[in-house]
């Protein structure tokens, strides 16, 4: 196996790691989301389509890397045709969806805002449930703030956790926009994550295709 052939061969073995990482990455992240709408029984189905495609893209990013993997190993051109070619649609699918996560972020939070709302005015008893956890974590009352509870504050508006809750001792900022807030950082940073995989992809691209090139002269380890 010539040194072109060989470097060729582990650049795209280590790309294809590099796959399955994020695919762990994005299949967890999935997981998660789902769990923790599952919490929200009232948030509507309009928030369900993150999870799944989180969890879509880990499945299908397991996928490419198990025929990529096998076709830089074996030297199939077939394999490898297949990696390129679901690699190139991927390529302008990550493209897209990236660019998608960063312009319409603030979309995504004013819609957020609107279905926690929603939710939380069929029921306040129902919308602690889910609501309290994260006026523990994130120290908030409410969803605008404390004066969206017509009864008595709950515990978890307070620092501590008293048994009585003072509006006077309350929290003043409201959860939904830490929530938001929270879910900005995170859309800048999936940006960021998808234009990389971009990189790698057109990385892996070229690789697959001149080792294909190479196939005459290809010898297996």
């Amino acid at each position: 196996m010539g040194c072109g052939v060989g470097f060729l061969k582990f650049l795209l073995i280590g790309l294809c790691v590099l796959y399955g990482v994020l695919a762990i990455a994005f299949s967890a992240a999935g997981i998660y989301l789902i769990v923790q709408v599952q919490k929200i029984p009232d948030l509507g189905d309009e928030a369900k389509w993150a999870p799944a495609i989180f969890l879509t893209i880990g499945i299908f990013l397991g996928v490419v890397a198990t025929f990529g993997c096998a076709g830089a190993v074996t030297g199939n051109k077939c394999l490898l045709i297949i990696f390129a070619t679901v690699t190139i649609v991927m390529l302008v699918a990550t493209f897209v969806f990236g660019i998608a996560i960063l312009v319409v972020g603030s979309k995504m939070g004013d819609k957020l805002l609107e279905l926690l709302s929603k939710a939380f005015k069929k029921g306040e008893d129902a919308a602690h449930t889910w609501l309290g956890p994260i006026e523990k974590t994130l120290k908030c009352c409410g969803i605008n703030d404390k004066a969206d509870y017509t009864s008595a504050l709950p515990s978890t508006c307070c620092l501590d956790e008293p048994d009585s809750c003072l509006a006077a001792d309350a929290y003043s900022e409201g959860c939904g926009t830490k929530v938001v807030n929270k879910m900005m950082e995170s859309s800048k940073a999936i940006g960021a994550c998808c234009i990389l995989l971009a990189i790698v992809q057109v990385i892996a691209v070229i690789g697959a295709y001149m080792l294909m090139s190479k196939s005459a002269s290809y010898e297996q380890v």
